[in-house]
């Protein structure tokens, strides 16, 4: 078992000092295979880049977990590994936002589309379109052939699909 404590002055949700942690019956790093400090930066980048390059909505404090265990735990082959994570990035959005302002920068208003592009858009709006026949057409197909009398009996929108 391994240890991770933010540093002193941290600003991450849910993790304890190592002086609060000292104040507790759960701290025995007697019995840890390491103790490591993780700082504010480190793991708000972390925290990043597991949302956007591995597709995991963590938190802060799962990022500290992990960042303990990329420095304690050996890069070898046959070194076996769990991490768990405490938390999701939706619980700390506040956070996230005031230690990775860049995410959130686009948000705040979205660019306009260039003006000569409204004739353009303004022909796609009163264009007719065939998505919804066509959508039927499929319906219709996958469905296979029905009796009129099934289907007018039914009531059912099968019956306004054109016969096979």
């Amino acid at each position: 078992m391994l240890g991770v404590h933010p540093a002193e002055g941290y600003d991450i949700p849910g993790v304890r000092s190592l002086k609060q942690l000292k104040q507790t019956a759960l701290f025995v790093p007697d019995e840890y295979g390491g103790l490591v400090e993780v700082d504010n930066r480190t793991a708000y980048a972390l925290t990043k880049r597991l949302n956007q390059e591995e597709s995991i909505i963590a938190g802060p404090s799962s990022a500290i977990a992990l960042e303990g265990a990329f420095r304690l735990i050996p890069d070898e082959e046959g070194v076996i590994a769990v991490v768990i994570f405490p938390d999701n990035a939706f619980k700390y959005v506040s956070s996230i936002q005031k230690h990775l302002p860049e995410l959130f920068a686009s948000a705040k208003k979205a660019p306009s589309l260039p003006s000569n592009l409204d004739p353009i858009l303004d022909f796609a709006r009163s264009s007719p379109t065939s998505s919804t026949s066509s959508t039927r057409s499929a319906s219709c197909r996958s469905r296979g052939p029905r009796s009129s009398t099934s289907a007018a009996a039914t009531n059912s929108p099968a019956a306004t699909c054109p016969a096979p």
